[in-house]
């Protein structure tokens, strides 16, 4: 399925369209294979398909796709195909009327592009994307019972804390709240206090200043390695 959801992309068709029309036609042709009936079974024998030719094909995506497009390729009208599509494979049938009235060449071509591209994966790959989808689910079961177990370790711990601090906020909260706007108005008149433009020519004659002693130093790359140079003095030696 994956070289017709790639070559479905080049005619307009994403992939959530692709894989619903493709699910659809697969349960058509499921009805018809095995009563002869069901919602395709007219477009079925309208394009001359039998019972016989849609169970060979029905357990095979891309085999019953190419069947079905391949008879579609010898109709003319447009309007006809579309009816078809559309009762073949579902509300996503009119997305999939241009892929299915391109031509076996010009599909294989596409799909060769899409292997080259790596947008088809090969068994191998698929199946080591599923170990790591695999890995990943089991790592994230464990770490989730891993919260859980230190949850459960710390809660008689936590738990009389929260409510110590819970009851100490709830008798205290008129002191808490005078404390706190006490602190504000303090700090408000701290601020009403500060010359913030001799704070502003402070800052920058201190830029002006590290400016040229990196300059004396031969520049920002130099000074950096100093610093690191300091930090790691002890484990330099």
């Amino acid at each position: 399925m994956q070289g017709l959801i790639a070559v479905g992309g080049r005619f307009g068709a994403d992939q959530d369209a692709m894989i619903d029309g493709l699910k659809e036609l697969s349960l058509r042709a499921d009805e018809f294979a095995g009563e002869g009936g069901g919602e395709g079974a007219e477009a079925f024998q309208r394009l001359g398909l039998t019972q016989e030719q849609i169970n060979a094909t029905k357990d095979n995506t891309e085999a019953l796709f190419e069947l079905v497009r391949g008879k579609m390729e010898g109709i003319g009208d447009v309007a006809a195909r579309a009816r078809l599509a559309d009762e073949l494979f579902g509300g996503t049938g009119e997305d999939m009327v241009e892929m299915l009235s391109a031509s076996s060449d010009e599909l294989r071509r596409m799909r060769a592009e899409a292997e080259a591209s790596g947008q088809i994966l090969s068994p191998e790959d698929i199946a080591s994307a599923r170990s790591l989808s695999d890995g990943l689910r089991r790592l994230k079961g464990i770490m989730g019972g891993l919260s859980k177990t230190i949850a459960a370790r710390l809660a008689p711990v936590l738990i009389p804390m929260i409510r110590k601090l819970g009851d100490w906020i709830a008798a205290n909260r008129e002191v808490i709240a005078t404390e706190i706007g006490s602190v504000v108005e303090r700090l408000s008149a701290a601020l009403d206090r500060v010359d913030w433009s001799n704070v502003l020519a402070g800052l920058r004659t201190f830029g002006a200043r590290v400016g040229r002693v990196v300059q004396a130093i031969g520049g920002w790359d130099n000074a950096i390695l100093g610093v690191i140079i300091t930090m790691n003095a002890g484990l330099i030696g």
